[in-house]
């Protein structure tokens, strides 16, 4: 009999060692957050404001630990994303899945009203129940990668200013961001970004007016950059603003010696696609996210 309960301090061995596993195996892969081990994931989850003890769960089986899963959520929300899910090998099962996934639609994630799964293509068997439940099925989004340290020197003359709270420009910059980010309020979204979750920004302008901003993360534990938004005011663009600022990106990254940048694009993005396919940048995975809402 399969059982859930909170993650114990005597399960970080455990946990830790099932999340090196899902970053080698790719039918195993996690999707969102990637990570490489405990440290990291615990990083991602600081981030949102929250620890180890209060977002992570052990399922049981007959009293003996065989998977992890989790919630990445800021405390209050109403939505969460969950981490994982990962099993051991001999555990990697649809029986276990389907198992699963009536505990999310169930009391464990009963503070929520709506639960997002990002699933790694490559894990056939968590899609798969995931349609077979009927979760509401988002867009496919390709990750794309880029090594840092062996990135050469961009070519763009274009320059690049950092995006600080109270500069003449914020406003601005926040309303250009919006356009890839959707926010509904982009100034007080901005504040949130660069203030709780200590993101970082930069901007381009032309004859004084905001030509392009982005947006980038480096959260503290990890040895990746995650972009995170960059967008281009329609008036400004295929002029270079958007290399420029992806340059000045990775340049960033290089300078705090991290190996790798990446991000996320819509599938359907062929544009953006080749953009970072000329700079360097490589496609790693392809996810699609799910989502399930209390009450349909």
């Amino acid at each position: 009999m399969k059982t859930i309960r909170k993650a114990e301090a005597a399960d970080r061995a455990f946990i830790d060692q099932l999340c090196q596993w899902s970053w080698k195996e790719e039918t195993q892969g996690l999707s969102y957050p990637r990570v490489k081990g405990l440290e990291e994931l615990e990083a991602e989850v600081a981030e949102w404001g929250n620890t180890y003890g209060d977002t992570l769960y052990v399922v049981e089986n007959k009293d003996y630990p065989v998977g992890f899963f989790g919630f990445l959520y800021e405390p209050g929300d109403k939505e969460t994303y969950v981490i994982g899910p990962v099993f051991t090998k001999e555990n990697h099962d649809e029986r276990v899945f389907e198992w699963l996934f009536g505990q999310l639609e169930g009391e464990i994630s009963e503070q929520f009203d709506t639960v997002i799964l990002s699933i790694n293509e490559s894990n056939s068997l968590l899609l798969s129940t995931a349609e077979q439940r009927e979760w509401k099925k988002g867009s496919r989004q390709i990750e794309m990668n880029i090594d840092v340290q062996g990135f050469e020197e961009g070519t763009s003359l274009i320059k690049v200013q950092p995006l600080h709270k109270g500069d003449r420009h914020y406003e601005d910059a926040a309303r250009v961001l919006s356009l890839a980010g959707k926010w509904e309020k982009p100034v007080e979204q901005l504040d949130e970004y660069l203030g709780d979750f200590k993101m970082e920004a930069a901007y381009v302008t032309i004859d004084d007016r905001v030509a392009g901003a982005i947006l980038w993360d480096h959260i503290e534990g990890t040895t990746f950059y995650r972009l995170e938004d960059v967008a281009v005011h329609e008036d400004f663009r295929n002029q270079g603003v958007a290399s420029s600022l992806i340059e000045h990106t990775i340049e960033k990254a290089k300078e705090a010696a991290v190996h790798s940048l990446f991000l996320s694009v819509d599938e359907k993005n062929e544009g953006a696609r080749k953009l970072y396919h000329r700079i360097g940048f490589f496609e790693t995975i392809v996810s699609t996210s799910f989502r399930w809402q209390k009450g349909n």
